[in-house]
Order: C-alpha cells, then structure tokens, then sequence
C-alpha cells in the first residue's frame, strides 16, 4: 500500500522533473560559452597572443582560435596547440539567438567572433543564447577589462538592472535594449 501511494506521487513528480531540464540546459549552455570566453581571455594574457572565441550561429557550435604568429602572419588564427581547438556544441534544445557586438553588428546567423587581447581587454559582446522555450541567457564580455560573466535575468526575461557592476550604465537595462552602445538588436525578451 505505501509502494503504490510512493509511485502515484513518484509519478506525479516526474513531468515537473522534465520541466527543469531545458532550464537547465540552457543554464549550463552558458556556464560553458563563459568558461570558454575567460579560457580564451587567460590564454591571451598568458600566451601574449591575441585569442578568438567564435560563435557559429546556425551551427549552435563555439569554440577558441589563436594567432599563432602576429609579426609573421598577423590576423591568422589557427587552433591552440593545448587541445582545446575543437569545435563544441551547444546541448541539445539550445541555440546561439545572436551575438550582439559593440561596433554595432548583430550576428544572427554566420559566426560572430571575439577576440581577447594580451593586454586584458577583449572585443565588447554580449551573447545570447536561447532555448526552445524561448528562455534566454546573456554571457557579457566587457571590453576595458576583458571579463565574462552571465548577466542576471529577471522574470520577464529582461537583463535585470541590479548586477554586481551595478554604477556602470552600460550594464543598466536600457543601455542592453537598444543593444551595446544602442547600436544593435533588442536584447530581451
């Protein structure tokens, strides 16, 4: 009798398990376009040489690049010697929505690509990442610094206005809306 009462309640409980798992495929998507970005931002300022995280749009697959030799051949980027030059995939249910870029470019489809630089400062983007749901995720790389972080979002989906570098406005809510430097897409939804 405590069996079957255990089952029926074991059986109530599955499809809200199931439900927490786009979530956090999603989530885990941009735990690792993060971990990735500041691999590429360390091997920059480790390697003094300027490294690439690339965003295949379409192909929901990411991955690093670094210039190999910038006196000899500058601006070609080949894979790091270090095995971390393979191509990965987003998990399934999870797409690269755009990478919005601070010159203004939005890569909806194609690679949008950053580069970090050996001094510490890196190219400003913000990629998105969606899942089938229409849930979003932000991985921010800021520029002047080269850090990466995953951006809090609040209920309705939009970048929240309460972050760790909350005084600087272009982390606030509006300066994202109208994309960086209020050049690019809407980001949020």
């Amino acid at each position: 009798m405590v069996l079957a009462i255990l089952a029926i309640f074991a059986g109530l409980a599955a499809p809200r398990f199931a439900d927490f798992l786009p979530g956090y495929r999603l989530d885990q998507a941009a735990v690792r376009v993060m971990t990735l970005a500041r691999k590429a931002r360390t091997d920059a300022a480790t390697q003094r040489l300027r490294t690439r995280l690339t965003c295949a749009v379409g192909a929901n697959t990411y991955g690093i690049t670094v210039e190999a030799d910038p006196l000899r051949a500058a601006g070609v980027y080949v894979p790091p010697a270090n095995g971390w030059g393979q191509s990965f995939p987003l998990p399934d249910g999870v797409r690269f929505a755009e990478v919005d870029l601070a010159d203004g470019t939005v890569v909806t489809a194609g690679s949008g690509t950053i580069r970090f630089h050996p001094d510490g400062t890196a190219d400003e983007a913000i990629v998105m990442l969606e899942d089938v749901a229409g849930h979003q995720r932000f991985v921010y790389v800021r520029g002047l610094t080269g850090r990466v972080s995953i951006l809090p979002v609040d209920e309705e989906g939009l970048v929240a206005p309460t972050l760790q570098g909350a005084g600087d406005p272009s982390l606030q809510r509006g300066a994202l809306e109208g994309g960086l430097g209020g050049q690019g897409g809407v980001i949020g939804k």
